[in-house]
């Protein structure tokens, strides 16, 4: 019985873990993707004022 319990809970670990680094990963995802969309309007704003 003590066996099967180890083994759920270390099954329920790996689980939670690799539950925690896919989540990290899309939102490492979402962050490239969303991240140019607002660094080049960002650069656009910016680099006009200076010349000015």
């Amino acid at each position: 019985m003590s066996k099967r319990v180890r083994n759920l809970f270390l099954f329920g670990l790996i689980m939670i873990f690799s539950l925690f680094v896919w989540v990290e990963k899309s939102k490492a995802n979402i962050m490239v993707k969303s991240s140019p969309l607002q660094m080049e309007p960002e650069k656009l704003e910016v680099t006009p004022i200076p010349l000015k």
